[in-house]
């Protein structure tokens, strides 16, 4: 028996992509492209109805998108004289 699986909308899958390189590499020009790809990736799934996946990875993709955006315009200090912090996980390196 073979079941056979909806196929993934390449637009949600890119906004994933681009939503988690711009956590990491700090961009928000990867950012912004991980929302748009995000949106179209949610608007394709909505038109085809059900027979197409990647919801949440469009979902994903735009929360991404979004935290790597507002951490560039949110600078976060570290208490500490001297120190910048302006991208959310500079501590995690």
């Amino acid at each position: 028996m073979s079941f056979s699986r909806p196929p993934v909308v390449l637009h949600a899958l890119a906004s994933f992509v681009a939503g988690i390189a711009a956590l990491f590499v700090g961009g928000p020009v990867m950012g912004a492209a991980a929302i748009v790809f995000g949106v179209l990736g949610l608007n394709l799934i909505a038109k085809f109805d059900g027979s197409v996946r990647g919801k949440g990875l469009a979902w994903a993709g735009i929360v991404a998108g979004v935290a790597a955006i507002l951490s560039q315009l949110i600078p976060l200090d570290s208490g500490q004289p001297g120190a910048q912090a302006s991208w959310v996980f500079q501590w995690a390196f």
